[in-house]
């Protein structure tokens, strides 16, 4: 029983740093210059589970909900595009986030390390804003 378990969260953790790695191809894969489009949307969320964009000029951001555009933003999970579940950030992956947008410092500590979900969709976090 205890090796079926030990199989399954290592088999969840591979799963998670597979998605990562995708998700970190598929960011340095975008487009830049003057055929790529004005604002692309990236794999990663920020804290309140809004979509982090790439300019066509290399600028990362956020869209608030008053419109404005925070040009500082932290990843803070890996959502796949057309899908609700967010994968968080741990200290397995995050060595797979680009360094303008990883997270940093005590937020780095302050990580789970197993990579299993709180059970929590961060989709539904966006009541702070």
């Amino acid at each position: 029983m205890k090796n079926r378990i030990k199989r399954a969260a290592a088999t969840t953790v591979d799963g998670i740093k597979r998605l990562a790695t995708a998700a970190r191809s598929k960011y340095d894969s975008m487009r830049k210059g003057k055929t790529a489009p004005a604002a692309a949307p990236t794999p990663y969320v920020n804290q309140n589970g809004n979509r982090i964009y790439k300019s066509n000029n290399g600028a990362v951001f956020t869209k608030k909900a008053n419109g404005n555009r925070n040009y500082t933003p932290v990843a803070n999970g890996i959502k796949k595009p057309n899908n609700n579940t967010v994968v968080p950030i741990t200290t397995n992956n995050v060595k797979t986030v680009p360094n303008n947008i990883r997270p940093n410092g005590n937020n780095v500590k302050n990580m789970p390390n197993n990579g299993r979900s709180n059970g929590k969709n961060m989709s539904n976090n966006k009541s702070n804003e």
